[in-house]
């Protein structure tokens, strides 16, 4: 695949490909789904740190986003806590966002592309919630919201020919989505509203830069 700008040469307005095979989606999933499942068979009893809350010892230990270790220099845990989830939920909620999201997008930019964005938000957002102060930190949601914040991206591109289905769940249910889940921290404080809207705005701005400036989508191709 060559690295160009991010183009839809299709003929006929862009729709959503509903049976199109989503190899990284599922992948990124059963990435995140393994890491869960191998790092409790850590622990006894293994039932409870695949459901229940995971202490900050142990999310420490497997590779969690905890602030004064990252300040000692382990700079690789602003990566390895996108792998790391408090609870079963929390996984769960992150599976179902990057499958939901990933129906629609990977099938227009590509596996490469979404996986490459999804890392990006994911590590921007653990670094934007550690320069913020938040000593700890740990999930997939930033590189969720990356995905998030590039299909709101492309409900706003002018350029950009859709059919009246994929129109409509750009501009309805994705800003819904999107307006929701970035003023949810406000209500519930021990969500990481930074990691949230960094990553987000990650995604909104890989779908600008990629649409609009061909040189610089090369870059972040590469």
């Amino acid at each position: 695949m060559p690295f160009e700008a991010l183009t839809f040469p299709s003929e006929r307005k862009l729709t959503i490909a509903w049976q199109q095979p989503l190899w990284a989606s599922w992948g990124l999933c059963t990435s995140l789904l393994g890491f869960h499942l191998i790092t409790a068979f850590t622990v006894q009893p293994v039932w409870e740190a695949l459901v229940f809350e995971r202490t900050l010892f142990f999310r420490e230990r497997i590779g969690g986003q905890v602030a004064a270790l990252i300040e000692q220099g382990e700079w690789w845990r602003l990566a390895s806590s996108v792998s790391v989830h408090v609870d079963g939920v929390h996984l769960i909620l992150n599976l179902i966002a990057i499958i939901g999201l990933g129906r629609v997008l990977e099938p227009w930019i590509g596996a490469r592309r979404l996986v490459g964005w999804f890392c990006l938000g994911g590590i921007l957002g653990s670094l934007g919630s550690h320069l913020a102060g938040i000593t700890i930190s740990d999930g997939a949601s930033g590189g969720a919201f990356a995905l998030l914040g590039a299909l709101v991206w492309l409900g706003f591109d002018s350029q950009l020919q859709l059919d009246s289905e994929a129109r409509w769940l750009l501009t309805t249910p994705v800003r819904l989505l999107a307006g929701v889940n970035l003023l949810l921290p406000i209500i519930v404080p021990f969500l990481d509203a930074i990691g949230h809207l960094v990553g987000f705005g990650t995604g909104f701005v890989l779908g600008v830069i990629h649409r609009r400036w061909s040189i610089g989508a090369a870059f972040l191709d590469l």
